[in-house]
């Protein structure tokens, strides 16, 4: 079994025992996640798996904000924005995981601006605000390579 297989099993487990409340074996899972995840190409099991991260990451947000610790859901957020621009920048990443990437980004950014917001972190907020558009400006060679000639 590789080891995206092996860790996909892992993290089916944890969704299926149901005690979503209890992320102590999904924070290992979420922090040591196999290489082949990130890319470079994509494949059903990798896209799969990358999505079951991202969705382990916001459940640990989650959990994180129900234990009214602010700060460390704010790092969960910024850990899987962090890993998401990694995976956009990677030259040898394919297009369409880079695009992939970049959209998750957009819904990402919302996530950081209304949590900075709650938390009424003002200089956060602007901070975030511009570093994502400077990013975003950065990457917009693969935003229109999708778009075509026709567009």
């Amino acid at each position: 079994m590789s080891a995206l297989n092996e860790w996909q099993s892992q993290i089916s487990n944890w969704y299926q025992l149901g005690k979503h409340d209890q992320v102590d074996t999904l924070i290992p899972l979420i922090m040591h996640p196999p290489k082949e995840i990130w890319g470079p190409s994509v494949s059903l099991e990798q896209g799969k798996a990358l999505a079951c991260w991202l969705d382990g990451c916001l459940r640990i947000y989650q959990y994180q904000l129900d234990q009214n610790n602010k700060q460390g859901a704010y790092e969960y957020l910024n850990f899987a924005y962090a890993k998401l621009q990694a995976v956009a920048c990677e030259p040898e990443t394919d297009r369409e995981l880079k695009i992939w990437a970049l959209e998750r980004l957009d819904q990402l950014i919302v996530a950081l601006l209304e949590h900075c917001s709650r938390c009424h972190w003002t200089k956060e907020c602007e901070s975030q605000v511009e570093s994502y558009i400077h990013f975003m400006a950065a990457q917009q060679h693969i935003r229109l390579l999708d778009e075509g000639p026709e567009r």
